[in-house]
């Protein structure tokens, strides 16, 4: 019995050809040009017809998930970063609310505690990058309390999915 990684049968017909130190039993390669036909079955054919076959597939998908993907990116900024804030985000209009993207970021001369959701308190100092992805929000709490920040901004921006 004669198999390969691809072929597996009885009677392994054409000869083995050996590519960078790997035999594989294909048969020989024909003299030919683009008018000429590949071998069927092999890559060579699959590579030629597969993208022409299914291109109109693959754009009306790529297009669906582009359009289901979008969501309206909203960006809110604590006003003032010397005092604790509470801050609602909800989805824009007309958006979805199953899920929320949050991104927090900024620089405070000071020292924060931040929370959000379910999730435990960050104390952050200088430069805050945080990021977070939920799957089952409609509405999101994010909280900040500073602790001696007298200078410096902090923005937020989140996408409901």
């Amino acid at each position: 019995m004669g198999c390969d990684t691809l072929h597996c049968s009885m009677n392994v017909a054409g000869s083995a050809v050996q590519f960078n130190r790997s035999v594989s039993a294909m048969p020989p390669p024909p003299s030919r040009t683009f008018e000429t036909p590949a071998h069927p079955g092999t890559a060579d054919t699959l590579l030629l017809t597969w993208p022409t076959r299914y291109l109109k597939t693959l754009f009306v998908l790529v297009l669906l998930g582009a359009l289901v993907g979008c969501t309206k990116q909203q960006t809110v900024q604590i006003a003032d970063i010397t005092k604790p804030s509470t801050l609602t985000l909800a989805p824009a209009d007309g958006a979805a609310g199953r899920g929320l993207s949050l991104s927090i970021r900024g620089r405070i001369d000071g020292v924060a505690r931040i929370w959000y959701g379910g999730a435990s308190t960050n104390e952050v100092s200088g430069r805050i990058d945080m990021g977070y992805d939920d799957n089952c929000s409609t509405n999101f709490l994010v909280h900040y309390v500073p602790e001696g920040v007298r200078t410096g901004q902090v923005t937020i921006k989140y996408a409901f999915h």
